[in-house]
């Protein structure tokens, strides 16, 4: 068993645990957290993307080692999805 409070921080804004942050190019970033039992707050995750990458249009969001889901703004618009 993963010892999440000594070994991840916790976010009140993404309301989980996180690993890191990682930028893909000019408009995505990547989320990896610790395990898919570590859900995050979606639009706690878009705002703080948004303040990390003002024109941030996708963000990817990794629970251990599986891809969880996938953020996408189209025009003001979020959705969320699994297909990258």
């Amino acid at each position: 068993m993963i010892d999440y409070e000594d070994k991840y921080p916790w976010s009140d804004e993404l309301q989980c645990r996180y690993i890191s942050w990682t930028a893909q190019g000019l408009t995505t970033l990547i989320l990896k957290t610790p395990d898919n039992y570590n859900k995050c707050d979606m639009s706690g995750c878009i705002r703080v993307a948004k303040q990390a990458m003002p024109d941030v249009s996708k963000i990817v969001v990794f629970e251990g080692d599986q891809l969880g889901c996938v953020y996408t703004r189209k025009g003001i618009k979020w959705t969320s999805g699994r297909a990258i």
